[in-house]
């Protein structure tokens, strides 16, 4: 029997709908973001860069999902956060807008400028996530990950 070969469906990151997001159930959503969180940020929480947000609550909302998720940093780790809690600082924006920050296709204070994201809450911890976020430098691996995605091709 001769086996088949079937191409695999491009992958784009950039066309992932975000309405999808919006439909996975919250708690899952919260717990992933932590993660992807602690994993993106590892070398940053190591060194100390994070302590500004020590113990503090925060919001990132994802407009066009219609996702609103509550995070918090204490123990120099992200975990989810009671949503009945004020939070110290919101960010707010699109799921693009997300991803161009992630990736480095833009930096924060041209989402912030061009107000594709918005930032509200704590004067001074937004100032600390702003300077935090221009200085951030993507991990390769997620790089990697965002242009194959961005290109429909992974490499293995």
């Amino acid at each position: 029997m001769m086996s088949r070969t079937f191409p695999r469906p491009p992958l784009s990151l950039d066309r992932l709908p975000p309405r999808l997001i919006g439909r996975l159930p919250h708690p899952l959503l919260e717990r992933g973001l932590c993660i992807t969180l602690d994993r993106l940020f590892e070398s940053a929480r190591a060194s100390g860069e994070l302590d500004f947000i020590e113990g503090r609550r925060l919001e990132i909302e994802v407009t066009d999902a219609g996702v609103r998720l509550h995070l918090r940093f204490a123990g120099h780790r992200f975990s989810p956060a009671n949503p009945l809690d004020a939070p110290d600082i919101r960010i707010r924006g699109r799921l693009d807008a997300f991803l161009d920050l992630a990736s480095g296709r833009e930096d924060a204070d041209a989402l912030f400028f061009n107000r594709r994201l918005h930032i509200q809450g704590d004067a001074e911890t937004i100032m600390h996530t702003k300077h935090f976020l221009d200085a951030f430098e993507p991990p390769r691996w997620l790089q990697r990950l965002l242009e194959a995605g961005n290109h429909g091709t992974l490499e293995e």
